[in-house]
């Protein structure tokens, strides 16, 4: 077809109406497989439950092969996070029937074909370019196939060299129509960095003045970012430049960023966010990125809006540079020393009535007592990074578990929290000694644990797990969770809840339950068991779950702590220790020596 256009034609083109909107990539990688017992999980690319193939955040877990009574403090974070999906969002409007009507009699769509229309790509004229590339983008969002074709027929190469046109059409029309060609396709996002499209991308989206340009252009990097053998491109570039550019102007309100391409930037760094320990590293090393993310995050707590749409992506990027902090930035603990000292003057003051340091009545008594720090002095010392978890973040962390609606988004709240909390530094101590306290208001906790939600369930329960594991709440967990765990074991969705779930919650349950006979006479009685036992009868089941139930059964009979209160309860001991708890007690003995 030589079809001569028209300047009238050419703007008609050009304009939105009439063609598709542009589509985002949804999260490119399955939810990862939990990491091994007792590893600090990671996320997605690192075969951890952290950030290896993008997707969630890590959770903790206890390794089934060591006795929980050992109040072991090698705990697992949660994972990476990678965008959503973000459904066929894009920057074009869907036109009105009249609108419709008149684009058609200028030029009709439907006269061009998928040849045509890269043939008009290879021509020296731009209002074909413009022509030929909003017809891709208009096949590409309706229909697959098309995608494939415009490679096979060269297209590509073309569509990215006019992201260098000096004109706002054709441009805008190329990154829409990439866009829309690498959706989903991993072939088409690898031969767009060949020829250059993440550089001249970025050069678009610095030079111009048009939103609508923008959008596609951030759009575009978003579902470039899902694919992994072009993220350490962007890991280098994008990352920066949306920073710079995008992240903080939109924080600060000091340039006008449209909401759409603040959502969009957010999505592109959500999936570098997950990609492994340099995706992690290179985004807190940008001054002032993770303090921008807080504050927008504080903000919508503010106005109660805690369910805009880029909240999600802000907590998931939260979620994901939170991962093995402690670990992989020391440096974030220098401004924790004068807290380690303030603790160590404390333990060696004198045992607090005639009770010795060891006792459970001392515990209690030197929670109690314990003076509270000058946070605000020891974080004084942290630039940058200590924005993650100092306490206007921790904050606003929980005022979005108390007030969103957007299940991912509370799940990766505790996601953060849960890496935060990971671990034995000082930094981790202090998180939960912070943090316990704002949970613990007999609803919020509560709510968390019994949530419809696995993801949310799940990351709580590591979170109090990773609390209880701290000499200084190992008292106020126990009297705050046990009764919450009892419900939540005692509760009718319990027997099909997920076998990840199950060994959380029975391995917390285990060690809080050690902690004061007191409260383990008050929340061990009959029916709890019954219900463990009707877990344990299931003999066909053989996942971490109900290995947790027995070898939970089995110590209930054998400690000498726990048998004192179990005994007393007139079951059985062949209900205790029967073929299948003794099963796991043997399975689960040989790994203890070794550790």
């Amino acid at each position: 077809m030589s079809r001569n256009l028209t300047t009238k034609s050419i703007r008609q083109i050009k304009s939105p109406n009439g063609l598709k909107p542009s589509s985002s990539d949804p999260a490119m990688v399955p939810d990862l497989p939990l990491a091994p017992s007792m590893k600090v999980k990671g996320q997605a690319g690192e075969s951890q439950n952290g950030f290896q193939n993008q997707i969630s955040g890590y959770y903790r877990s206890v390794k089934v092969g060591k006795s929980v009574t050992e109040s072991s403090t090698q705990i697992v974070p949660s994972p990476p996070v990678i965008s959503p999906s973000n459904g066929k969002t894009g920057s074009f409007i869907y036109p009105t029937m009249e609108q419709k009507s008149e684009l058609n009699s200028m030029v009709n769509m439907g006269d061009l074909d998928l040849e045509t229309a890269v043939e008009y790509l290879r021509r020296t004229d731009e209002g074909y370019h413009q022509c030929g590339a909003n017809f891709i983008q208009h096949i590409c969002y309706t229909e697959d196939p098309p995608k494939d074709r415009v490679r096979e027929l060269g297209g590509i190469p073309h569509l990215v060299n006019m992201l260098e046109s000096l004109r706002q059409g054709p441009a805008q029309a190329a990154s829409g129509a990439l866009r829309n060609l690498i959706y989903r396709n991993k072939e088409n996002k690898i031969l767009v960095q060949k020829y250059g499209g993440i550089a001249k991308a970025l050069n678009l989206m610095k030079r111009t003045n048009s939103t609508e340009t923008k959008k596609q252009v951030t759009g575009l990097l978003w579902n470039l970012s899902s694919e992994d053998e072009v993220k350490h491109e962007l890991l280098k570039t994008a990352i920066p430049f949306l920073t710079k550019n995008v992240v903080l102007p939109y924080g600060s309100h000091e340039a006008d960023v449209d909401p759409s391409v603040f959502h969009y930037s957010l999505g592109c760094l959500r999936n570098l966010s997950s990609h492994g320990m340099s995706g992690r590293q290179e985004m807190r090393n940008r001054t002032g990125l993770v303090q921008s993310l807080v504050e927008y995050l504080k903000s919508c707590v503010e106005e109660d809006n805690t369910d805009d749409k880029s909240v999600e992506h802000c907590v998931c990027i939260l979620h994901n540079l939170s991962y093995q902090i402690w670990k992989e930035r020391p440096e974030t603990l220098d401004g924790f020393e004068h807290l380690r000292k303030e603790k160590s003057e404390i333990k060696e003051s004198p045992t607090p009535g005639c009770f010795s340091p060891r006792s459970r009545k001392a515990q209690k008594e030197s929670y109690t007592s314990c003076p509270r720090f000058d946070e605000d002095m020891a974080l004084s010392k942290m630039k940058g990074l200590d924005k993650l978890f100092d306490l206007t973040a921790i904050d606003t962390y929980v005022a979005l578990l108390k007030t969103s609606k957007d299940k991912k988004t509370v799940a990766s709240c505790c996601g953060v929290l849960q890496n935060l909390t990971a671990g034995g530094e000082e930094g981790a101590k202090h998180v939960s000694e912070q943090v316990f306290p704002k949970l613990n208001d007999n609803s919020t906790l509560r709510a968390l644990a019994l949530s419809t939600s696995p993801a949310i369930q799940k990351n709580i329960l590591a979170l109090v797990d990773n609390m209880s594991r701290k000499s200084s709440l190992h008292f106020k967990t126990a009297q705050a969770a046990l009764p919450v765990l009892k419900e939540m074991t005692m509760s009718g969705t319990w027997m099909d809840a997920p076998p990840k779930n199950v060994a959380i919650g029975c391995n917390t349950m285990h060690r809080l339950l050690l902690v004061d006979y007191d409260l383990s006479k008050k929340y061990l009685d009959k029916a709890l068991i019954f219900k463990l036992m009707e877990k344990d009868m299931k003999e066909h089941e053989n996942d971490e779950g109900t290995i947790a139930v027995r070898k939970l059964l089995y110590n209930l009979w054998t400690d000498p702590f726990l048998s004192s209160v179990s005994k007393k309860l007139k079951i059985d001991k062949i209900r205790y220790i029967n073929e299948r708890t003794i099963k796991v007690h043997h399975e689960l003995t040989p790994s203890l020596s070794g550790d």
